[in-house]
């Protein structure tokens, strides 16, 4: 049985944990983009509110690379899970700083991400 998902999309995700959506969810992909010129890294955690991350001390449950863009090309990714897609129990926040893990240094400028969910 195939779920239906649900958009969620923030054109300024940064360095303050954003909440896409409490409860069991299940990740089926995930567009992403930033104009920093350096990579930056997107977080997910699995907790069912916001305020439940201190971004740089709590534990991403799952990072990915944002790669660097400039002003005239944008860094992005874009990956799909298809057949497995990552299941969060609680619900889902999101951040992105500068540091793959253990830093809180926001990117210079908000990054978009848009993620499909069930």
């Amino acid at each position: 049985m195939n779920d239906v998902t649900i958009p969620f999309r923030s054109p300024t995700v940064n360095a303050t944990a954003e909440l896409v959506k409490t409860g069991y969810r299940k990740l089926h992909s995930i567009h992403a983009f930033s104009i920093n010129d350096e990579d930056n890294f997107l977080h997910f955690y699995n907790v069912a509110a916001a305020s439940s991350v201190t971004v740089g001390t709590t534990v991403p449950d799952y990072t990915v690379l944002l790669p660097a863009g400039d002003t005239n090309l944008r860094g992005a990714i874009a990956e799909a899970y298809g057949e497995g897609p990552l299941s969060f129990q609680k619900g889902i926040v999101i951040a992105v700083t500068k540091e793959d893990d253990g830093g809180n240094s926001a990117p210079d400028v908000d990054c978009f991400v848009s993620l499909r969910i069930s």
